[in-house]
């Protein structure tokens, strides 16, 4: 009798007896423990439930064409005239998915501060959806797409940096390389949260990085972030990312206010 390939065989079937067992385990755990969405903590689809999406409030129209916050009629944008660098913003132009409230904003802080990844790929979906959907995102398209970076030590501690889950969906939507190293950020600074507009931008000075200069010669990026409120952070990293030689630096951000 020849047995030649009966190993490769008996792993396949061992696989597949694992794979039913898991499957049959996950399924006894649905009965005890029914899964539910992680914002709303009702019986419904994981992790994230379309009755909470169906909240996500868009940015209302107008908007202002640099930084995408809305503005009254024809009237100058206030937040531009406050930019937080002089000579204005690092960024070419800004644009958030929705308004920073109600489900929204418990969504991102249970994605953000209660370690919760899983959040990560259906609001990543979202935003790109609004992006190119939604045509929030104007041609001509990015060649890369850079998440805004954490400190390493604060990466450590929360197991992800937020952005970069976000920016994942988007680059496979768009069919463009997600950079991830092009961006470091190697002064660990206190978190913006709770700052006032200066001390934002004294923060954040000299706190990023451009190791992969080299790439980004003449380059298109979209950089992505999970809120936009004061635009202290993406403008300096736009401008560490223009200063290593990018073409153009266009933000999106999952949401934007607060």
């Amino acid at each position: 009798m020849d047995f030649k390939g009966s190993g490769t065989a008996g792993t396949a079937v061992s696989a597949g007896l694992r794979k039913q067992a898991k499957l049959a385990w996950d399924g006894v755990l649905d009965l005890v423990y029914p899964p539910h969405c992680l914002v709303c903590e009702r019986h419904a689809r994981p992790p994230l439930c379309e009755d909470c999406t169906a909240h996500f409030a868009p940015i209302p129209e107008p908007v202002c064409a640099v930084c995408g916050r809305p503005v009254e009629g024809d009237a100058p944008c206030r937040h531009c005239a406050g930019a937080p660098e002089a000579g204005g913003w690092g960024f070419d132009t800004a644009r958030g998915a929705a308004i920073y409230e109600g489900a929204l904003r418990h969504a991102i802080h249970r994605f953000k501060y209660g370690r919760m990844e899983s959040l990560g790929e259906p609001l990543g979906a979202y935003l790109a959806n609004r992006l190119v959907a939604d045509a929030l995102l104007s041609p001509p398209p990015p060649d890369l797409v850079i998440p805004v970076p954490i400190h390493a030590s604060r990466e450590r501690r929360r197991g992800f940096n937020q952005a970069n889950v976000l920016a994942a969906p988007v680059a496979e939507m768009l069919g463009v390389p997600l950079r991830p190293g092009l961006l470091v950020r190697t002064r660990k600074t206190p978190p913006q949260v709770g700052l006032a507009p200066e001390a934002r931008r004294s923060n954040l000075a000299d706190a990023f990085t451009v190791p992969g200069a080299s790439e980004l010669a003449g380059r298109r990026v979209l950089l992505i972030d999970d809120v936009f409120t004061t635009g202290s952070t993406v403008s300096a990293c736009a401008r560490a990312l223009k200063e290593a030689g990018a073409a153009s630096v266009r933000v999106a951000t999952l949401a934007a206010g607060g």
